[in-house]
């Protein structure tokens, strides 16, 4: 049985490529302010591999987005 894991994603406000995962409904972590990220709507980003990991750590993911030649 596959379990499909779902996580609250923001977006930096000031570069776009930056990417802050929580857990459904946990916010923001005290130490970020609220301007600096925004809300996406689900299924609007890419999920680290290693989100999972790092929110049981940390409570949080942080990861940027980077697009390359598929060449």
């Amino acid at each position: 049985m596959s379990v499909e894991l779902t996580y609250d994603i923001y977006r930096g406000a000031s570069d776009r490529s930056l990417r802050l995962a929580t857990m459904p409904g946990a916010g923001l972590p005290a130490h970020f302010k609220r301007k600096d990220w925004v809300l996406m709507s689900t299924g609007q980003s890419p999920i680290h591999s290693d989100a999972a990991r790092d929110i049981v750590r940390n409570g949080h993911c942080i990861f940027q987005v980077v697009t390359g030649d598929k060449n």
